[in-house]
């Protein structure tokens, strides 16, 4: 079965195959950490030893395991190797498009209160009404009923009750938007 994932994960900067990490990769890697000679992808110093891992194909990115969740993160991506990076190219127009819609239309109200992205992109009729409320109260059948952190990634604006029953008994709902991430504490 890992092997299987190791064909399906790629590095989200490179496209190309990751590979698992082994215990003495980890352990210069761990050393490097605790020398401050590492940096996250977004320029931010890596603080955090870390206990698994994978590596770019290419050696260049290392994307942290933390709870059994590997970090496919780009700007969380850990820099080995510097030389020939060009971060602007990775994703600042990915981001920029993202702001930008989110900025002018995203989280925009109508007068009937409802954000302009659902109405765009979601069936809001008051026939389906009863419908996408079920639908997204199925999503909790999914997810860990409770924990310390609940991420929220692509959050958007949450336009809908039902968005917050996802975590009601977790610590801190941590909402992953754009370029940013806010914490809630609940």
């Amino acid at each position: 079965m890992r092997e299987c994932l190791w064909t399906i994960l790629r590095c989200p900067i490179t496209k190309g195959a990751l590979r698992e990490m082994d215990v003495s990769e980890i352990k210069e890697l761990n050393n490097r950490i605790s020398k401050g000679e590492l940096v996250h992808f977004d320029r931010i110093l890596v603080k955090r030893e870390i206990t698994a891992a994978f590596v770019s194909i290419n050696g260049q990115f290392v994307y942290p395991v933390e709870e059994g969740i590997v970090i496919l993160l780009q700007n969380l991506a850990i820099v080995l190797d510097e030389s020939g990076l060009d971060r602007t190219r990775c994703f600042e127009n990915e981001t920029k498009s993202v702001q930008d819609f989110y900025d002018q239309v995203g989280w925009q109200k109508e007068d009937g209160g409802l954000f302009v992205d659902a109405l765009k992109f979601e069936d809001v009729r008051p026939v389906s009404k009863d419908y996408i409320h079920k639908c997204h109260l199925r999503v909790n059948r999914h997810l860990k009923p409770s924990g310390k952190y609940f991420l929220d990634v692509a959050s958007g604006p949450i336009q809908y009750p039902e968005y917050l029953s996802y975590s009601t008994d977790f610590d801190v709902r941590i909402c992953r938007a754009v370029a940013q991430i806010v914490l809630f504490s609940l």
